[in-house]
């Protein structure tokens, strides 16, 4: 009900249910998380979003380390998002919304830092992981999403055009309305 409340822009009646799923699941994490997705989307109130994590309870869960990350972006803390970045197991961050390769967040994070030269040479780094991967997977619209926001960032609009639009074939919103929007 929470996640449905938040998913309908109903945010303060997700935020009560998310303080209910408080006291029946302490030990989850997803309170917490959507909680902080909730600040994020309707008043962007980062400091509520960022004590929210805080209470999190740890554990090894790639959703842990996505919302951390935008925490950081969007708290302008681009060195913290990168040590996130760096504390990450494996070369890969993937999870239900997107499969992205380590290299692809530095290059975001260093470009909101506005150090382009580095972000640049990340995204080369990001562009050939994913290409590797996309040859491994082809029918993965996750990472035809990822190849195709590295595309653009390396001014390769054409290109990137093309594999978003092969990726939303992938997986059009009229067979996942939610997740065919990630595509």
């Amino acid at each position: 009900a929470a996640f449905d409340a938040w998913i309908a822009r109903q945010y303060p009646r997700s935020l009560r249910y998310w303080e209910q799923t408080f006291e029946l699941a302490p030990e989850s994490f997803w309170p917490f998380l959507g909680t902080a997705y909730n600040h994020w989307c309707s008043t962007g109130d980062l400091a509520a979003a960022r004590r929210a994590l805080q209470e999190m309870p740890d554990a090894p869960n790639p959703w842990i380390t996505w919302t951390w990350y935008w925490q950081e972006l969007y708290e302008g803390r681009y060195d913290e998002a990168l040590r996130r970045v760096e504390s990450m197991d494996g070369v890969w961050l993937t999870s239900k919304v997107a499969h992205r390769p380590q290299a692809f967040l530095r290059a975001m994070a260093l470009e909101a830092a506005g150090r382009d030269a580095e972000a640049r040479g990340q995204w080369v780094v990001a562009l050939e992981v994913i290409s590797a991967a996309v040859k491994e997977s082809p029918t993965d619209s996750l990472l035809r999403s990822s190849y195709g926001m590295a595309l653009a960032a390396l001014d390769q609009h054409d290109r990137a055009i093309e594999v978003g639009r092969r990726a939303t074939e992938l997986l059009p919103v009229s067979r996942d309305a939610f997740y065919g929007v990630t595509a």
